[in-house]
């Protein structure tokens, strides 16, 4: 936790590691999570740290797009969901996910699909 960031390293097959981040929501409950896999020889010791820093970055970055915010809101402060849409406090979840139609990302190309 404290690095942001968790390792699989050879844990469930030898030869393959994976590191991964929490993606969270914007009442900071984790939602999915983000990660990259590859053999041992592609995902050296060396390596794992920053490729864990780039992962945290990336899974921040999304729940930032999720209404996610590091800093607490003040008692009483309305609640705001994807894309800073305010959310009633009556607002229900379905399944547990508040859904909402996020924006194409403004970097995007017109007919380039995102990935």
């Amino acid at each position: 936790r404290a690095r942001g960031f968790a390792l699989d390293d050879e844990e469930c097959s030898l030869g393959l590691r994976c590191v991964a981040a929490p993606i969270l929501d914007h009442r900071g409950s984790v939602v999915a999570a983000l990660s990259i896999s590859g053999p041992t020889h592609r995902l050296p010791d060396p390596v794992l740290p920053r490729r864990g820093e780039e992962v945290r970055a990336a899974a921040r970055e999304i729940s930032r797009r999720l209404g996610y915010s590091s800093q607490p809101l003040a008692r009483g402060a309305p609640r705001h969901g994807p894309v800073g849409l305010e959310v009633p406090a009556h607002a229900r979840t379905v399944g547990g996910t508040l859904t909402a139609r996020i924006p194409r990302d403004p970097m995007a190309r017109e007919g380039r699909k995102g990935r």
